[in-house]
């Protein structure tokens, strides 16, 4: 199914024949309430460069960090560990904390970073130049515009995007006696992806305390 034949399916079920110029807004809407929400695997994505002035600028449709691997330009097997920190430490406990020059040993084994409004900001300070990323991120959708666009879920949750765009188009068609039906729709069809995500990336039983399976 196509993002044409999606909105089609959509009129259907709000009985509208003049609504065709909200339809975008509604399910671009529901999308992005659901990736604000959670972090999903169809939302990867990867990119790599070169680490400049400390720092990795973020991809335009950048929303948080799944892994970030740091390693030595001239050795792609020679990796830093690295460690989330918030703005308050990074700020007060490292940029403001003991000076650091730029390569210094202590530092050789990790590097903390912080996710700026723009950026990735890294610590110690290192000579540009001296390191490249691997950056593994959670991504934003591009806003669905055409009939033959495509979108996971339409393609894989197609009711829970529905239920989502309805959620969305009832309060404003003053509809609101059917929000509490698509709201419970819209859930059990969230909890079939979120369950459909933990299975993609944990395919086996996880081991608990005392060998129970889950």
């Amino acid at each position: 199914m196509n993002y044409g034949a999606f909105k089609s399916w959509l009129k259907g079920y709000l009985n509208r024949d003049d609504l065709d110029s909200y339809l975008d807004g509604f399910v671009n809407a529901a999308i992005t309430l659901l990736e604000k929400q959670y972090n999903f695997n169809y939302m990867l994505k990867e990119t790599s460069g070169n680490v400049v002035r400390s720092a990795i600028t973020q991809p335009t449709d950048f929303k948080a960090v799944s892994r970030l691997l740091i390693y030595e330009a001239d050795d792609e097997n020679d990796y830093y560990t690295t460690y989330p920190v918030d703005s308050q430490y990074y700020y007060d406990k490292l940029i403001a904390g003991p000076d650091v020059q730029p390569n210094d040993t202590t530092y050789k084994d990790f590097i903390y970073f912080f996710v700026d409004k723009s950026d990735i900001k890294l610590y110690p300070q290192f000579e540009d130049g001296k390191l490249k990323y691997k950056l593994r991120y959670y991504a934003f959708s591009k806003a669905l515009e055409n009939d033959g666009d495509s979108h996971f879920l339409i393609d894989r949750a197609t009711p829970l995007l529905l239920y989502g765009s309805l959620l969305q188009a009832e309060p404003f068609l003053m509809n609101d006696s059917r929000l509490e039906v698509w709201r419970a729709f819209y859930n059990e069809a969230l909890l079939g992806l979120i369950r459909a995500d933990v299975d993609k990336e944990f395919p086996y039983p996880l081991v608990i305390r005392r060998g129970v399976d889950v």
